[in-house]
């Protein structure tokens, strides 16, 4: 099945809205979160078998998420025009649940700091709470 002109502009006009009403500290926080959820995910491919990351399965779950959950906003975005707007700060707070998770098992937090699997446990549903009832 070969894409026309006509799909690709389709889909250019649903992605056109994402950077309407976009500041500039939404867009570098989405890029920064991101591109910690990139580095945390090499980390754990590249560092399997340290302490603070082994028999977690980390890798993997990692990957999962860098090419599956991360994309749920833009995806939605590009293959069904969801929002008017792009809801950047709920793509932001949907990132921060993985990068938090993310940078306990990378700097070892979880191993380290006794109340530290509270955090993201506590952070994870509230930002998951909001992102659903907000958008």
């Amino acid at each position: 099945m070969a894409v026309t002109a006509r799909d690709f502009a389709h889909v250019t006009k649903r992605l056109a809205h994402v950077w309407d009403g976009v500041t500039w500290h939404a867009l570098a926080t989405n890029v920064l979160l991101r591109l910690l959820i990139l580095a945390f995910t090499i980390d754990a491919l590249i560092n399997a078998g340290d302490d603070r990351l082994a028999g977690k399965a980390l890798g993997p779950r990692n990957v999962g998420i860098l090419l599956g959950l991360s994309m749920l906003f833009p995806l939605l975005q590009a293959v069904r025009g969801q929002w008017k707007r792009y809801p950047m700060w709920y793509d932001n707070l949907h990132l921060s649940i993985f990068a938090l998770d993310m940078a306990g098992n990378s700097l070892n937090l979880y191993n380290t700091v006794e109340w530290w699997d509270h955090v993201p446990h506590f952070h994870g549903p509230g930002a998951l709470a909001a992102v659903l009832m907000g958008r």
